[in-house]
């Protein structure tokens, strides 16, 4: 099993018809494999802090090191046009520790 401390969980939902872009930009700063999450989501009037959002939306999640969590929320930021109102959200989660299983290496795949 592998260890990893001080990391940090960058989440974004974007506008789904930027969301395989940002994806493919974040996965060149994430050292681990990043996720997407398809599907539609409904915000009520209300929406998250008052942000209604557009109803096709994707959700983006990585893991960095504290050292690249600046740049992923740039480039999730700018990717994504979460500038633009009503386009999306980007937030961090901090990770004291994680616990990521190593992959099996099977005898014939090693040879």
């Amino acid at each position: 099993m592998n260890h990893f401390d001080n990391m940090i969980l960058v989440c974004a939902i974007v506008d789904k018809s930027v969301s395989e872009d940002v994806a493919k930009e974040v996965a060149d700063i994430s050292p681990f494999h990043v996720v997407t999450f398809y599907g539609t989501m409904e915000s009520n009037e209300t929406g998250l802090l008052g942000v209604r959002l557009r109803d096709e939306v994707d959700m983006i999640v990585c893991f960095v090191n504290e050292l690249c969590v600046e740049r992923t929320i740039e480039v999730m930021s700018s990717v994504g046009m979460i500038d633009e109102l009503g386009r999306g959200y980007c937030f961090t989660l901090p990770l004291q520790s994680a616990f990521v299983p190593q992959p099996i290496v099977r005898k014939e795949e090693s040879e």
